[in-house]
């Protein structure tokens, strides 16, 4: 403004200011009076919102300029307006708050020195000079204003404020000096500002300030009815929307809306002035061609103005409105866009659902789909959120009626298990699970053909579960029932089960592995790929990543198949899928990207592509820590397994200094996941455990490797415990890794013990699994004779130990030359402790 407005210049200058209110428009134009002062011989402030007193404020300079009194006002101001332009004097007029430029326009000096300021909250200013759209603060400055009074506040809590009042001017200055004055924490006020905006509106602890927020849009809506009640409506819809920006086709339903905005919306010349008065009062701006944008708490203030009817009247349509545009059936791009814009509007309408129970019913199901969408969308906490409230309102309304609401209710259960499963809290997500698949058989006992998919989803989630928390044999159980009622869904309806077909088929492919059917795990995995591929052809299936997703799982089966160049192939085409979807769509398709890329590392170092997987577990890595800056509990995993897995790669080339950096970040983070879901994690954290150990002993680092085998050691006992089969091996090899790091810490007593039990382990695993690896007993025997030769004790079972090693090295040796060092070592062991017993033996 001091660019345009300075003294000296030729012409007279006219400076508009027009903005929301409460930008600060009144206090800017204040601040260059106060700065700029003595450069003017005359200054007058001039109240503008009332365009009559304007002649009496113009008439009161007549003095001041040597003139004698008028017949009236309007006389006076004329001869006032006239002498400005005539005198030497340099001038400076402030129209404050001007509501028209036809209020102005004639009491505007055409010649003369001097200059014309005028702050209004209505556009269209530009035939009179320089207009000037004035903003909300930036981010940084309002909380900059905040430390003016609060120099102590944190960060994050300022960050927050901040944007709860929309880094309004007027709403950061009356917030800060009402913390000042109350002495309330920021935090306590945080807490009220998320949870009650409307009634901390009317706080006000600024003395320079008249108008509250809640008071400061009131003289512009009047304004706004007077100039178009149909603009009024329409306000009052987007005030319960987000304050995001709307779609102005959302309003495109005439027989929705209350009459004149009805009638408005029927005709696009008519409707564009609607909406045109709307920004013109500065009450919105426009964002695009297509939208308007309201500010957060201007619509706070008109939603408090609201009586309870009409709020919930206001809400009514805008939640039926949204439900149109929502259930229309797109493609999969259109569909996601749709979301995208209107997923925000739905949360905001639906944090005060009207009390009818159709309107409660439709909230349920519309919340329901948003956490599908957002869960998507890479949005979980606010999927856990949306689902949360979807639930609450489905247990709402089966209270009430419960045949009637049960299927509701049981679709609304497994949507909130999925976003349970998803933030980490796996118990909880379970019990809902059995009440979800609990409700589902009630369901199809009732109606089978109406309620199979609703049972179908629900086996099908509870078998991911229960693999989740380690039930090997409860999910195999659960996704082979859901084989055969999604396989008895597609016969019904080929097109509408075939993506979820593919998912179960898939997903059981895994269980076959667990139990050992290798070969029709591979059948089942290559027809879940054949039904992605089919679906990936059709635009409108919805599905943009199912083809992807298939394809990673599809080649660890192929890999486990032996098949390592064909798992590389459909790895990579996985990786450039996904590649494409998140270029489009970053956040819906980020977390599948991170995963189908940390997949792909492990198949380019089983080709023998160590370079190449190195690079590539490098992006893994930093896709997942992209991912756990925006949800941690939903992205732990995937951020422990790229770091897990790019250890492993740095090991496979030497750089052991910083494989041991990478290999203790994969403890933390396996041990902060085994602490949330010990089901789950608790033997994959052990198995990090032991490769840390393992690469901690390597670096002579003996005392911290003999302490990760220490707790890996009691984790496999306690897992033992619960499922000795499964857990014997690792417990086992955690027996000798520990003797192992006990001798390299000079603990020989200890590493009697410990490799005396090795030795047990070992035996008792042979003779479960005589196909067992054999290698283990070897080198557990070899240890048992070993730290009793170093410790001179038992040295007649150490003998026997070391003879029984020989032979079963012997035997190893047969198919492989890499025992050959082994047997040289049992032997020199055998001769010294016959040496020392006095015993002749032969080998």
């Amino acid at each position: 403004m001091e660019a345009n407005l300075y003294v000296g210049r030729s012409l007279v200058t006219v400076e508009a200011l027009h903005g929301l209110g409460g930008v600060g428009k009144t206090q800017l134009a204040s601040e260059y009076v106060h700065r700029r002062l003595d450069s003017y011989d005359l200054v007058a402030w001039l109240a503008a919102e009332r365009p009559s007193l304007i002649l009496g404020q113009l008439a009161a300079l007549a003095p001041v300029l040597g003139l004698p009194p008028g017949r009236d006002d309007r006389a006076a101001a004329h001869a006032v307006v006239a002498a400005l332009g005539r005198t030497d004097l340099r001038w400076l007029l402030v129209f404050d708050n001007a509501i028209e430029p036809r209020h102005i326009l004639p009491w505007l000096p055409r010649t003369g020195k001097g200059h014309t300021i005028i702050t209004s909250r209505r556009r269209g200013w530009n035939a009179l000079g320089a207009a000037v759209e004035i903003d909300v603060l930036r981010r940084e400055e309002s909380i900059a204003l905040l430390r003016t009074s609060l120099p102590a506040i944190r960060d994050d809590v300022a960050e927050e404020i901040a944007h709860l009042l929309g880094d309004l001017p007027l709403a950061i200055e009356q917030a800060a000096g009402y913390l000042a004055a109350t002495g309330m924490e920021p935090e306590r006020y945080l807490a009220l500002l998320r949870n009650r905006t409307e009634d901390l509106l009317d706080v006000n602890q600024v003395p320079t300030h008249d108008e509250t927020v809640a008071t400061l849009w009131d003289l512009s809506q009047h304004s706004l009815h007077r100039a178009s009640p149909a603009a009024l409506q329409l306000l009052q819809l987007c005030a319960v929307l987000g304050p995001e920006p709307i779609p102005l086709d959302l309003f495109s339903h005439p027989d929705m809306l209350p009459e004149p905005l009805a009638t408005a919306v029927t005709d696009a010349v008519l409707f564009h002035q609607v909406v045109g008065h709307i920004v013109s009062h500065s009450l919105a701006t426009r964002s695009g061609d297509d939208s308007i944008t309201i500010h957060r708490l201007l619509a706070a203030a008109i939603r408090r103005q609201l009586s309870p009817t009409q709020r919930e009247a206001a809400t009514g349509i805008a939640l039926y409105l949204l439900y149109r545009h929502l259930s229309v059936d797109r493609n999969s791009h259109e569909r996601t866009a749709r979301w995208t814009r209107l997923a925000p509007h739905l949360l905001a309408v639906t944090t005060d659902v009207p009390s009818d129970p159709e309107s409660r019913a439709l909230a349920a199901d519309l919340l329901g789909d948003a956490s599908v969408f957002l869960g998507r969308s890479g949005r979980n906490r606010d999927a856990l959120s949306a689902s949360a409230r979807s639930l609450n309102l489905q247990e709402e309304l089966a209270t009430a009626d419960r045949d009637k609401h049960l299927p509701g209710l049981t679709a609304a259960i497994i949507n909130h298990a999925a976003g349970l499963h998803t933030a980490g809290r796996v118990i909880d997500a379970g019990e809902k699970l059995r009440q979800a698949v609990d409700f589902s058989r009630e369901l199809v006992a009732r109606d089978r053909e109406q309620h199979l998919p609703k049972l179908a989803l629900a086996v099908y989630d509870y078998a991911v579960h229960l693999a989740s928390i380690g039930d090997r044999d409860g999910s195999y159980a659960a996704s082979h029932e859901a084989v055969s009622l999604f396989r008895e869904l597609v016969a019904r309806n080929p097109t509408e089960f075939r993506s979820q077909l593919a998912k179960v088929l898939s997903h059981h492919a895994a269980k076959l592995i667990d139990h050992g059917h290798h070969d029709e795990a591979l059948a089942l995995s290559d027809e879940a790929v054949a039904a992605a591929r089919e679906i990936a052809d059709d635009i409108n299936a919805g599905e943009p990543d199912l083809l992807p997703a298939t394809l990673t799982v599809h080649a660890l089966h192929l890999s486990a198949a032996g098949r390592t160049a064909d798992a590389l192939a459909a790895s990579a085409e996985a990786v450039t899928r996904y590649r494409e979807l998140a270029h489009a769509y970053r956040d819906a398709h980020l977390a599948g990207l991170a995963v189908a890329v940390g997949h792909h590392v492990v198949h380019l170092a089983d080709t023998g592509r160590t370079a190449d997987a190195l690079m590539l577990s490098e992006e893994a890595v930093a896709l997942a820590r992209d991912l756990v800056t925006k949800d941690r509990d939903a992205h732990l995993l995937t951020l422990a397994q790229a770091v897990f897995n790019h250890a492993l790669r740095l090991s496979a080339v030497g750089q052991h200094d910083e494989e041991i950096t990478y290999s203790d970040e994969a403890v933390r983070l396996y041990r902060e996941l085994a602490t949330i879901n010990p089901s789950g994690w608790l033997n994959q954290f052990a198995e990090t455990l032991s490769r840390h150990g393992a690469r901690l002993a390597d670096a002579g680092r003996h005392r911290d490797a003999l302490n990760a085998f220490d707790e890996a050691a009691a984790i496999w006992r306690q897992l033992a415990d619960r499922d000795r089969r499964t857990h014997l091996p690792r417990l086992a090899a955690s027996a000798l890794n520990r003797t192992k790091a006990l001798m390299m810490a000079d603990r020989h007593v200890d590493a009697l013990t410990a490799s005396a039990e090795a030795v047990t382990l070992h035996r008792e695993l042979l003779e479960a699994d005589p196909e067992a690896d054999l290698a283990g007993l070897a080198y557990a025997l070899w240890s048992f004779a070993s730290t009793r030769q170093k410790a001179g004790v038992e040295l007649e079972p150490a003998l026997a130990a070391a003879r029984e090693a020989i032979a079963h090295f012997d035997q190893l040796a047969q198919e492989t030359d890499r025992y050959d060092d082994m047997i040289d070592a049992a032997v020199d062991l055998v001769w010294d402790l016959s040496e020392r017993l006095g015993v002749e033996i032969e080998l």
